[in-house]
């Protein structure tokens, strides 16, 4: 999809548990072939999107500077069994922007600095 065509903008939505699905089914597919699963972009580089991210077992996060103080800050306060749980948690939350919601509050439950 092209984030950037507004026609398909209501298409993008990241946290959507079919999309969480597709992650961890890639994740797990390149971990079977020793390979390690990467992502870039804006979900790497929002605070939620990347401990969401790491919790499905995305080893390598790429995202715009500006967003790397916010996304460190944020995985240095969640544990990797923290955010496995709450990846598990989220891909179960089907309402409207429920998933982000959650790991949103997760985060600040945790005094996670947001941008």
């Amino acid at each position: 999809m092209d984030r950037t065509n507004r026609a398909d903008s209501h298409h993008n939505r990241p946290f959507h548990p079919a999309e969480i699905g597709l992650i961890k089914k890639v994740v797990d597919g390149a971990g079977e072939r020793g390979i390690k699963a990467s992502c870039c972009g804006d979900l790497a580089g929002s605070p939620a999107g990347a401990v969401l991210l790491a919790g499905l077992g995305v080893e390598e996060l790429s995202m715009a500077p500006a967003q790397v103080p916010w996304v460190k800050h944020a995985l240095s306060r969640v544990s990797l069994q923290e955010a496995r749980a709450w990846s598990r948690e989220a891909a179960e939350l089907y309402g409207n922007g429920e998933a982000e919601k959650f790991l949103l509050a997760q985060l600040k439950a945790r005094s996670v600095m947001l941008p």
